[in-house]
């Protein structure tokens, strides 16, 4: 399969399952096919590549293969549907945006080997609740979980943890933070928090 092979096809719907030969879902696969509602990635796929299911807004489960390593940049941004994630642990890699606008998401947890939250992961999720963080997090990059207006639960209290960068948590529900001391916080990361 070729990049974009399949791309703006609303014709493709219900679930459709990836066989674990392809290995990788090539960029912009499957963007804007706006009717599927289910994926199934097969074992033996390694990496899903940007924008590959951008613009999906139907789709409201993903099984994702245990064989998975790699999510680039936007891979489900804007699948307003999507309702629940679950990563598996062997993912070493995700990409900015890469769950940018997902609407119907209520909560996310991050492998324990993504240390570093990348910028606008979660960003726009405007049902988003609750996040957990790898134990070892080390840095939350800028606008990761901007306008998430229902987010009010991450676990902070993390040794490793020392960085938020600018503007991570603009527009949140948060009604009070409590940061480990070692923390720097730049600019903008908790503006607009008017709860």
């Amino acid at each position: 399969m070729g990049n974009e092979a399949v791309c703006y096809c609303s014709a493709l719907s219900g679930t459709i399952t990836l066989p674990g030969t392809m290995r990788k879902v090539p960029e912009g696969a499957f963007y804007y096919c706006s009717a599927i509602e289910g994926l199934v990635l097969s074992e033996g796929i390694e990496e899903i590549d940007n924008d590959a299911f951008e613009r999906c807004s139907a789709i409201r489960t993903i099984s994702f293969p245990y064989t998975l390593t790699t999510m680039d940049y936007d891979a489900f941004a804007y699948c307003k549907s999507l309702e629940t994630v679950n990563l598996p642990e062997g993912l070493t890699s995700l990409g900015t945006y890469a769950f940018y606008d997902c609407d119907s998401l209520r909560a996310f947890t991050f492998p324990d080997a993504i240390t570093s939250v990348p910028d606008h992961v979660l960003a726009g999720c405007d049902n988003l609740e609750s996040v957990v963080l790898a134990p070892q997090t080390t840095t939350i990059g800028s606008n990761a979980f901007r306008d998430c207006p229902k987010l009010t639960s991450v676990n902070f209290d993390l040794a490793t943890l020392t960085k938020i960068e600018n503007d991570a948590f603009n527009n949140t529900g948060f009604t009070s933070v409590l940061l480990p001391d070692q923390v720097v916080v730049n600019s903008g990361c908790f503006a607009n928090c008017n709860n």
